[in-house]
């Protein structure tokens, strides 16, 4: 039995790499949804992808992808999908019947305001699905039981649906440093989720410094995925200063993910899982994820 019931690639927007990544004149060839990409970047700057088969030279059906190998043979574009990009973060449309996008993504208007660092980007590979990740959003209890985190008031937790957005609300104590087990820090968290694959965190510290994190899963194929985690801060101090709280931040952020991933990749997933009202909203979580299949 396949370990998860539901298609591999949901439908809907996925990052794939980061500008910074990309330089005029060269393409950036990557496999997602069980297909060879190819990304480039004009000498202006204008982006485009392709999605690329091996074709035999007499016309004949597509190849396994790979590097050519025989005379007369290499790599064809059949088709584009469409592109985004936010915040130097490029994002992909997926759809399994080739559909054109039916929403897009938020302006991300956060860092139209002066004052903020580029985005920190670290790529993780896990072997997982999509809606397993997300699902941690809605995942309430695991916060203590695997991050150490306290849970606030349970009744306070909010929860907004609005299409393709879900926004789930939670008041928290963290650890002040990623090395630290003193969950000490009062924060209230907001989490939000624009379809299948991009989540969202903004936070003001009680110092004063802001995080802006966003976490995206894109599927490869085979039941591989590979995570981004991308973080910048906003904070006064001098240029070194400002570095190492980012440093801080986002070394944060990637521990914290890197305590999830053995769960991710032995979970069990039940359709019907028996909940507790300590779990969160998970079966809420679900019914929304569900129309991006």
């Amino acid at each position: 039995m396949p370990r998860f019931p539901f298609p591999e690639f949901p439908n809907g927007w996925f990052q794939i790499a980061n500008r910074s990544e990309l330089s005029p004149g060269k393409s950036l060839e990557q496999s997602y949804f069980g297909h060879r990409l190819m990304l480039s970047m004009t000498e202006c700057g204008e982006l485009s992808i392709q999605v690329i088969r091996e074709h035999d030279g007499d016309g004949g059906a597509p190849e396994a992808s790979g590097a050519a190998t025989a005379a007369g043979t290499g790599p064809t574009a059949v088709e584009s999908w469409p592109l985004a990009e936010r915040c130097g973060l490029i994002f992909v449309h997926h759809h399994a019947e080739g559909a054109l996008p039916s929403w897009e993504l938020p302006s991300l208007g956060t860092f139209d305001e002066p004052g903020w660092t580029p985005l920190r980007t670290t790529t993780l590979e896990i072997r997982s699905h999509p809606q397993e990740i997300c699902e941690n959003t809605a995942d309430i209890a695991h916060l203590a039981a695997v991050h150490g985190m306290t849970v606030g008031d349970r009744d306070d937790i909010k929860v907004e649906t609005l299409g393709t957005l879900l926004r789930v609300g939670i008041g928290l104590k963290i650890a002040p440093r990623p090395d630290s087990k003193d969950a000490s820090v009062d924060i209230h968290m907001w989490t939000e989720n624009y379809g299948p694959a991009l989540g969202v965190v903004h936070l003001t510290n009680p110092d004063g410094t802001e995080t802006f994190s966003t976490y995206a899963p894109t599927p490869r194929g085979d039941g591989l995925l590979d995570y981004r985690i991308s973080t910048a801060l906003r904070r006064p101090g001098t240029p070194e200063e400002i570095e190492r709280a980012l440093e801080h931040s986002h070394r944060y952020q990637c521990e914290t993910v890197l305590e999830d991933v053995p769960i991710w990749e032995k979970k069990t997933f039940h359709a019907q899982p028996r909940l507790s009202e300590v779990d969160g909203p998970i079966a809420q979580f679900r019914e929304w994820y569900g129309q991006f299949y």
